[in-house]
């Protein structure tokens, strides 16, 4: 178990409504869901929170999104790859 817990770590996104975001590594991803998202259900029961498992690389992209919005003030548009295609896809992120 000391050596699953340092391949990871918690945020509490929102505490008051039990949602927690897990950030593993890029190459850890597909074994923290587990086949078919069995992984990530069980810990998710387990814990009575609701678990959100992203990249490193996917907060690392969250932090300098929320940054830019800091500085201009105003949301930035995220282009997302398609893995399926290849196409590029611009979306609005709207919280």
């Amino acid at each position: 178990l000391l050596y699953a817990h340092s391949l990871f770590s918690l945020l509490l996104s929102s505490p008051e409504n039990h949602i927690a975001t897990v950030v593993v590594p890029n190459d850890q991803l597909s074994l923290a869901i587990g086949k078919r998202g069995q992984n990530v259900r069980l810990a998710s029961k387990l814990a009575g929170w609701d678990i959100d498992i992203i990249t490193e690389v996917e907060l690392e992209q969250e932090r300098e999104r929320e940054e830019a919005e800091k500085t201009t003030g105003e949301e930035v548009e995220e282009t997302v790859l398609n893995e399926d295609t290849g196409d590029d896809k611009s979306k609005e992120n709207k919280e």
